[in-house]
This record gives C-alpha cells, sequence and structure tokens, in this order.
C-alpha cells in the first residue's frame, strides 16, 4: 500500500502528507481544524490510501493511532 517516493496521486491532502511522514502535531492540528480522516488519496496501480493506511505502511504509530480514532468518531458520529 506505501508509495514510492516520487509517485503523483491524486486527493494527497496535508493530513495524507503529515501521516506519511510521522508529523504527529500536524496530523493532530489537521484534524481539530476539521481534516478529514477517511478521505483516501488515490494512487495508479495501488488505488485508495487513507491516511491511516500510509502512517500504518510508513511505521507511525502514534499518528496511526490519532488517525484511526478520528475515524472511529467520524463513523459514530455518522451513526454507522
Amino acid at each position: 500500500m506505501a508509495t514510492e517516493a516520487g509517485t503523483v496521486g491524486t486527493n494527497v491532502t496535508p493530513l495524507y502528507l503529515a501521516a506519511q511522514e510521522g508529523q504527529l502535531r500536524a496530523v493532530r492540528a489537521l484534524l481539530d481544524a476539521g481534516a478529514d480522516p477517511t478521505l483516501a488519496a488515490h494512487f495508479e496501480g495501488v488505488g485508495a490510501v487513507r491516511p491511516s493506511e500510509v502512517a500504518w505502511q510508513c511505521v507511525r504509530p502514534l499518528c496511526w493511532l490519532a488517525l484511526r480514532r478520528a475515524e472511529r468518531g467520524r463513523a459514530r458520529a455518522r451513526g454507522s
């Protein structure tokens, strides 16, 4: 699921990039500002990749945990 450096995707958000780089403060700030943790980036040959998935693939456990909690909170708010 992790993509190679330089791979161009669509819907690559600041939240996705912060998760990929392990920038926990940025991840938290973006989530607090209303960033959607379920919005996936799309890569040719790979498909859709959520910020939590890239955090997991890049071994960013604290970012992954913050994003998974945000995803669950969003799902509960939607009633899913």
